[in-house]
């Protein structure tokens, strides 16, 4: 091994980058669920966002909830791919939480079916997860590996480097 340790800051730094890498991409690759439950004719909504769908990081929860709207952005003769904006409805106004809210807009059908359904009595409760759909489920799978990887490589350049600069110092002696 050698003596020269002067590259050991770039190195340090390096290992430093992949740990707040990873850091970023469990994040914006965690699990968010969505939970309806029926409190007379509302309902309670509360969004819950879990790191590796194990740790709780994020929950928002939203009484008196009456029912969901889905915007659709995009005009008539338009070509671009913005997809519609769901919004949720309750007695205070509309409920927009941002992109937790924007993961679960394909399942409006579901939603509505809470707040208007066919069948007697009601359901008392939805849940929903976002990795039920594929893509979501890809993001989840892949960033997390990628995540593991980069903490992993990031703590590994990281220990090496330092244990290298604390042997430089004691081989070099008291200065």
């Amino acid at each position: 091994m050698s003596d020269d340790v002067t590259g050991a800051p770039t190195l340090l730094g390096f290992g430093l980058v992949c740990l707040a890498a990873a850091a970023v991409l469990a994040w914006y690759s965690s699990v968010t669920t969505l939970d309806l439950a029926r409190t007379g004719d509302t309902a309670t909504l509360t969004y819950e966002t879990r790191l590796f769908n194990l740790v709780t990081i994020d929950r928002q929860t939203f009484p008196d909830v009456t029912g969901v709207s889905l915007l659709r952005s995009r005009l008539a003769g338009a070509r671009s791919d913005t997809p519609a904006y769901l919004l949720l409805l309750s007695k205070r106004g509309q409920i927009d939480a941002g992109y937790i809210q924007q993961r679960f807009w394909r399942d409006v059908a579901a939603i509505d079916d809470f707040f208007t359904p066919e069948t007697s009595p009601p359901p008392p409760a939805l849940h929903l997860s976002s990795i039920a759909r594929s893509d979501d489920f890809r993001l989840f799978a892949f960033g997390h590996a990628a995540a593991v990887f980069l903490a992993l490589l990031g703590l590994g350049i990281s220990w090496f480097t330092v244990r290298a600069i604390i042997e430089h110092r004691r081989a070099i002696g008291p200065v």
